[in-house]
């Protein structure tokens, strides 16, 4: 889909009566994949609609103003396909529709016969009564082959939805509440001990991180996060298993590294390779990382416990590479918190 460019050509667009339709025409292009919308008089309130949904829902959609639509059609360079209900079946057409700039018109009242002459494709979703909207989404879906699954936006605003609800992530503002990141856990069936353990480690969690000056919402909201991949494995893959998880649901990177890089002292890529994971490093890197990864180790059956007890069962099981690794990086942290760490109660 990377290489398919789409623009939607709004024909006959009238201010007053077309405004709510064409808005929508607008967002519908946008959300499944389509660079822009093109309309033949400038219209600032439609406009403004458009730019205030990419402004938060990000992505680099726009609305353009083309007075001289025939002579934007006759310019095209690549293929026009005109959504009517006259046209040819869409499933009898798709897949002979060129994956390369595609120009679709949709017209807003009785197009002119030119338009007919003019398209490459005059296609139908449908030959009942229906709403463009409705077809314009189809079109796009088919076009694209569902590319508008694998979109990602980067907005200030991200919506996750859930089966009972959605949770909204407001990226300029804090991250996750409490409440959001259980529902996500319980959205995804994790068990209650796992649910307890990940309290009693966003809590220190929070504490090391107000000592160390670092964000403490992005610490708070990943180490309640952080062991949601127990719902597929509890073996020392389930911090790959949950980044997969939460990047499914449209989770920002930096949740996400913080779950994927928190088991024991970080897996290398030799590591995560012998573990049957992808060959890349699974260390964590910025200071939340490396927060949650330590309170996740100070934490045992629900209480508190010294570094020096994981440490030790890390050698006892022969990983002296991986006990070598968590204590410097507790040291690390230690020293940024200037405080003994062991000390901050749950």
């Amino acid at each position: 889909m990377e290489d398919l460019n789409i623009t939607v050509l709004r024909l006959g667009h009238r201010p007053l009566r077309d405004r709510r339709m064409t808005t929508h025409i607008a967002l519908v292009a946008r959300a499944l994949g389509a660079r822009s919308v093109v309309v033949t008089e400038k219209h600032p309130k439609l406009e403004r609609a458009v730019e205030e949904v990419t402004r938060k829902f990000g992505g680099d959609f726009s609305v353009q103003i083309e007075p001289h639509w025939k002579s934007f059609v006759r310019q095209w360079e690549g293929p026009v396909v005109h959504l009517t209900m006259y046209g040819e079946p869409l499933e009898k057409t798709v897949d002979r529709i060129p994956k390369r700039d595609v120009l679709v018109i949709v017209g807003a009242e009785k197009v002119p016969p030119e338009v007919y002459q003019l398209a490459d494709f005059n296609v139908s979703v449908t030959n009942q009564p229906h709403s463009e909207v409705g077809a314009l989404a189809i079109l796009l879906d088919r076009m694209t082959e569902a590319g508008w699954t694998r979109l990602n936006f980067e907005g200030r605003m991200r919506i996750i939805p859930l089966g009972n609800g959605k949770i909204v992530i407001d990226m300029d503002g804090i991250y996750l509440s409490d409440n959001d990141c259980l529902r996500m856990l319980e959205e995804v069936g994790c068990e209650e001990d796992v649910v307890s353990h990940a309290r009693t480690v966003a809590k220190i969690a929070v504490k090391i991180a107000g000592e160390c000056r670092a964000d403490v919402d992005l610490v708070r909201t990943a180490a309640l996060l952080h062991d949601i991949g127990r719902t597929k494995t509890h073996g020392p893959g389930h911090g790959f298993e949950g980044a997969e998880i939460l990047r499914r649901f449209g989770f920002p990177e930096n949740i996400v590294l913080i779950v994927e890089r928190h088991v024991g002292g970080g897996l290398d890529s030799k590591g995560a390779a012998e573990l049957g994971l992808p060959e890349r490093d699974m260390i964590p890197t910025t200071l939340e990382e490396k927060i949650v990864c330590i309170a996740d180790k100070l934490v045992e059956d629900g209480k508190k416990v010294p570094i020096d007890k994981e440490i030790q069962k890390l050698k006892e099981k022969g990983l002296d590479k991986a006990a070598e690794r968590l204590q410097i990086l507790y040291q690390e942290v230690e020293d940024i918190a200037s405080t003994d760490l062991d000390r901050l109660g749950a």
